[in-house]
């Protein structure tokens, strides 16, 4: 019974399916759905590409390629165009793009097609893309209020076919340079060195026509900035502007701070008030548990500034796609768990390879939970070693970076970005080198996207200096005075020979605390004050010739 049942589910589903969509085109006027424009696609994205042979490589995992081809979540459909002089779409060129498109139809879910232009077009940049149309927030089911939609997400949030209601033939164009002689139109993500991976660049201009874009715009001259898009008199933004932020968490759009069309703003948005950043749970979880950065070049770059990750943070990760230039001998062909996060925060519907992405499962283990480095000379650094795991029971690699923030601590290895697959261990070398005496203390903070530790692991470092030719360090008893026992610490910045004695103030030996060889480090002996009268002791410390004294005070 269960073959049978299992196609009569599946019927039903698409009926109801079928049934919603019906319903609702029926109750949508094509008069009432509020649309504009969306932002010109030469003022989102005109990638280019650097001078290097990056042989960098990632490739979708054998299970997605399968469903890529057996079960695909989005219907994409493309026209190609020609306006290259009479030159004409290569057919290899062709089936890069539309493998480029198979690859999104596993990474978002829309039951409208979303339909594509390609035009093999005489530009500069090697593609320039966006949607067609926005469409306003009260016409998408569980849209934000007051914001505005790319048209293909607002279709596929909704299951209302837009693009019906418009005068538009396309959810969103997308021009490809027909002028490149070194288009790698391979689709096995392995271009050669000097060769540009078509593919990768389709993906990347059809993640901005899906969404990857705000309306921010800057000026240069007048060292201005202004966003959003007008209907019935008031100003909106686009999703993704409802996500952008400065390096104090302050969004970009809050005109409390920053007003509208103002030079603040364009400082906010070329990264003068601590970086641009996209903030959103899912983003943030990918992306080290911290804000991404975007791209925020001064003065602004139409094209590139705003609606791109940050050039120099993703180079040669897996979440380099939306990078706003591409090398050479480079393929990225998914869209990465950073862009999975962006989409998931906007509110798009994923698809299963996204979804999976997004559920990953990585434990972190890290040691120790602090890095002591007691006492060292001035001259004479001291390195320690921390150890950051990827547990061997993970199912996912774990993203992250290191950095380190307190004055005289410096990572030596295994500092900035890594990625730890299951099991794997990076050694993270920090060294202390003080340039003045006394106790120092700093930071070592880890950010991952593990799932059972928050994000950053703050591990405290701390270390004491003493002058070049001083051997070690004796501390004032506590507690002083005392009534039965009290303890001394010491410490020396090497092995050596220790002797500690309790004299009388007038000189005479007592008795003889420490008398043997110690390693360097902090040490600490208890004096119990026994039969001792009350009054004042000197204790003294001589280490390979050098000493110290102090005073303390037994009072019964």
């Amino acid at each position: 019974m269960l073959f049978f049942r299992l196609p009569f589910l599946c019927l039903l589903i698409k009926l109801i399916v079928g049934v919603h969509l019906l319903l609702a085109q029926d109750i949508i006027d094509p008069d009432e759905v509020r649309s504009l424009p969306a932002p010109a696609a030469d003022e989102i994205c005109t990638l280019g590409h650097t001078d290097i042979d990056a042989h960098y490589f990632v490739r979708p995992e054998p299970h997605v390629r399968q469903r890529m081809v057996l079960d695909p979540e989005a219907d994409f459909q493309v026209t190609f165009e020609n306006d290259c002089g009479g030159n004409t779409w290569p057919a290899q060129a062709q089936n890069a793009f539309e493998h480029a498109l198979s690859i999104w139809s596993v990474h978002v879910q829309s039951i409208i097609p979303i339909r594509v232009e390609a035009t093999w077009a005489d530009i500069e940049p090697l593609g320039s893309a966006g949607p067609t149309l926005i469409i306003h927030s009260s016409n998408v089911v569980g849209g934000e209020p007051n914001t505005w939609y790319p048209i293909a997400q607002a279709s596929a949030m909704s299951n209302i076919d837009f693009l019906a209601t418009s005068n538009e033939d396309f959810d969103m164009t997308v021009k490809i340079n027909c002028n490149v002689g070194n288009w790698y139109f391979g689709t096995d993500a392995n271009p050669g060195g000097n060769q540009l991976d078509l593919v990768t660049v389709v993906l990347h201009e059809v993640g901005h026509g899906l969404g990857f874009l705000g309306t921010m715009e800057g000026d240069p001259d007048a060292q201005t900035a202004e966003w959003g898009r007008r209907s019935n008199s008031q100003v909106y933004p686009l999703i993704y502007d409802r996500f952008v932020q400065d390096g104090d968490e302050v969004q970009v759009i809050d005109e409390s701070v920053y007003p509208n069309d103002s030079g603040p703003l364009y400082q906010a948005v070329t990264g003068q008030q601590g970086g641009l950043f996209f903030s959103g749970q899912e983003a943030d979880r990918m992306f080290t548990g911290m804000p991404v950065p975007l791209y925020a070049p001064s003065p602004w770059a139409p094209g590139s500034s705003y609606s791109h990750v940050d050039d120099e943070t993703f180079r040669q990760t897996q979440d380099a796609l939306m990078r706003p230039r591409i090398d050479r001998a480079f393929a990225i062909h998914t869209p990465g768990p950073v862009f999975c996060g962006i989409l998931s925060d906007k509110g798009w519907p994923l698809g299963s390879s996204c979804r999976e992405t997004l559920d990953r499962d990585a434990m972190i283990v890290y040691e120790p939970d602090m890095l002591d480095f007691e006492l060292v000379n001035i001259g004479n650094p001291k390195d320690l070693t921390f150890i950051i795991t990827n547990d061997e029971t993970s199912e996912d690699p774990i993203q992250g970076r290191v950095e380190i923030e307190g004055e005289f601590f410096s990572i030596v290895q295994g500092g900035g970005a890594f990625d730890l697959e299951p099991g794997n261990e990076l050694p993270v070398v920090v060294r202390f080198d003080p340039a003045s005496t006394g106790e120092k203390s700093g930071q070592l903070r880890v950010f991952h996207n593990a799932f059972n530790e928050t994000s950053p692991i703050d591990v405290p470092l701390a270390g004491d200096a003493l002058e070049r030719d001083e051997l070690a360090r004796l501390d004032q008893n506590f507690p002083n005075p005392f009534d039965i026992s009290t303890q001394i610490n010491y410490g020396l910045t090497k092995e050596s020979d220790v002797r500690i004695d309790l004299f009388t103030v007038t000189g005479q030996l007592v008795k003889t605390l420490v008398n043997e060889r110690k390693q360097g480090g902090n040490h600490e002996v208890v004096l119990d004050a026994g039969n001792l009268s009350s009054g004042m002791y000197l204790y003294r410390i001589i280490v390979d010739g050098f000493s110290d004294t102090r005073k303390l005070l037994l009072v019964r």
